[in-house]
């Protein structure tokens, strides 16, 4: 099931691999970068998170074998964080992962794939939460 009113999900992208064997999750969060706030434990079951603000850790399964490329790809812990989140909004999710045929690593959600609402939904938390970071996550299980 795809409940993607915000987000357009690269199904039909020639550099993107569908997989329908997991979850994909995408949140719009505003975060408090000061120490305003408590801190909040967001704890992540998943594997893999990614946002569309920090770099990208490229994993070169180009020279690996089969067998190590998927153990590469399956030792990833739960990610734990410390963030002052002041508001989380599930924007999008969908039954499906999505890979880059490229170098095998997630797809994240970025700005550019927010439907024209998803785009209006994040100008006006960024317009809510003015002195915020916001940020759209990806999290896949």
């Amino acid at each position: 099931m795809t409940d993607s009113g915000f987000i357009n999900f690269p199904f039909h992208q020639p550099h993107i691999l569908s997989i329908n064997n997991g979850i994909t999750y995408c949140y719009l969060i505003s975060i408090d970068v000061g120490d305003n706030l408590p801190s909040l434990n967001f704890n992540i079951d998943s594997t893999s998170y990614t946002d569309d603000v920090t770099p990208k850790k490229i994993t070169d399964t180009s020279k690996m074998s089969l067998s190590d490329a998927i153990s590469a790809m399956k030792n990833v812990e739960p990610l734990m964080m410390d963030l002052n989140i002041v508001s989380a909004i599930l924007i999008g999710s969908t039954d499906h992962i999505f890979n880059k045929k490229s170098d095998i690593n997630p797809w994240n959600c970025s700005f550019s794939d927010l439907t024209t609402s998803g785009k209006d939904l994040y100008y006006s938390i960024k317009k809510l939460h003015y002195d915020k970071e916001i940020k759209i996550i990806t999290i896949t299980k």
